[in-house]
């Protein structure tokens, strides 16, 4: 197996730097008809449906991608794969800017990109996991799992500052493209300082787990207990998800609060959603397993959950601060069971290969989001909505506390 890092702090920043922020507008990218969506339903374009399904179908084949974008990243050069989901961006934003009055069309290429965007997180994980100086990967790891929030954040910031919710497309076009230029020039530059060092048999007898040198990866995944990351990681991606119909719930259930308010509104959550990989590092001093801090997170939201369903009867201001905290420790949740997880998993040489498949997990959590809850809140209402939310986050706190003792026996293992 071959090992390449950089051993220049200074060029290992550079590339970090480029890799962030190239991954960060990457992140913003993908949440377009999520940040429109109250401008599109109020215009008549479109209903809450209708725009969850085209960003349902985007994760859907996404999360499908995801599984071999992984795999990849852990056998191939990901600064070319990286390159490759920059590129892709940029042409698909650009056809949808001119073709969004089209909705199977427009739901045809939103899915091109999801393909296309086959290895922004595993490529962008394995390069800060594992190719970085030592001495900043692990700040490097959580930095990167900011990035993802900071996008979805001025997904919204752009939505709402932008004369019409179309220009979100010509906006992550060109940036895309610009981006793609900046990380080209930088890995080229940098490849030189590239140190590539082969790893033999012999050489692993320090990642073993029990007395197996050379673990299968199916073997890892069981006895770790990472089915239950799996579907924690869907749990907390679904109600992560609130967050993208906070603008649209507000501006149906309080009469006088217009669109763009709604939207400048929402940024509370969207803030709580960035501050939370930073809460849960600060955790994961104190919890050394990261399944019972999951369990924790989970087990904090459940009175802020149950506050919601005075939606409507209470001042706005007391419902964004419940789902506030609600997005707080779900964005904990996801540097628990994506970022720690995989990390978890370097040694083997299957950090960008769990990276993938827990980014999977999540973009199905995503999936199911736009497509249970705009259906539930546009044929039932809001209510019947977040009782949904509940639900999960209980299933959530419960099966984390399962999976605990799983977690810590491989862990002791390792």
């Amino acid at each position: 197996m071959e090992n390449r890092y950089f051993k220049d702090k200074r060029i290992s920043l550079l590339v970090l730097s480029t890799v962030m922020t190239a991954y960060g507008f990457l992140c913003m990218t993908k949440y377009c008809f999520s940040a429109a969506m109250v401008f599109i339903v109020d215009e008549g374009y479109m209903t809450k449906f209708e725009t969850g399904m085209i960003s349902a179908v985007f994760w859907a084949v996404y999360a499908v991608i995801q599984l071999f974008g992984g795999v990849l990243a852990d056998k191939f050069r990901p600064e070319k794969q990286l390159a490759i989901s920059l590129l892709g961006s940029g042409i698909i934003n650009l056809a949808i800017y001119f073709c969004y009055e089209n909705y199977i069309l427009t739901m045809v290429l939103w899915s091109l990109n999801a393909i296309l965007q086959f290895s922004g997180w595993p490529a962008s994980f394995k390069i800060v996991s594992s190719m970085v100086h030592e001495s900043q990967r692990q700040a490097g790891t959580v930095i990167i799992t900011i990035m993802s929030p900071i996008g979805v954040l001025f997904s919204y910031v752009v939505a709402a500052l932008v004369a019409h919710w179309q220009q979100n497309f010509i906006i992550s076009s060109i940036g895309s493209f610009l981006l793609m230029i900046a990380w080209l020039i930088t890995a080229k530059y940098t490849n030189r300082f590239v140190v590539t060092e082969q790893i033999l048999p012999e050489d692993k007898k320090n990642t073993k787990v029990g007395d197996a040198p050379q673990v299968s990866f199916l073997r890892l995944a069981f006895s770790s207990g990472l089915i239950f990351f799996l579907v924690l990681t869907f749990l907390r991606s679904f109600i992560t998800q609130i967050q993208t119909l906070i603008p649209v719930m507000i501006n149906e259930s309080y009469e006088g609060v217009q669109p763009a308010f709604a939207t400048v509104l929402s940024f509370v959550v969207l803030v709580c959603n960035v501050l939370g990989p930073i809460l849960a590092n600060k955790l994961a001093y104190f919890f050394r397993n990261e399944m019972l801090a999951t369990a924790l997170m989970f087990a904090l939201t459940i009175p802020a959950a149950f506050f919601t369903l005075l939606l409507g009867s209470v001042n706005y201001w007391f419902i964004i601060a419940a789902t506030a905290l609600i997005v707080l420790c779900a964005s904990a949740n996801g540097y628990f069971t994506m970022t720690l997880a995989s990390v978890a998993f370097v040694k083997w040489g299957k950090g960008g290969t769990v990276a993938g498949i827990t980014n999977a997990a999540a973009a199905f959590g995503i999936v199911g989001a736009n497509f249970a809850l705009t259906l539930i809140a546009d044929k039932f209402g809001w209510i019947p909505t977040l009782i949904t939310l509940i639900s999960l986050i209980v299933f959530g706190t419960v099966l984390a506390l399962i999976g605990t003792p799983v977690w810590k026996k491989f862990k002791n293992l390792t």
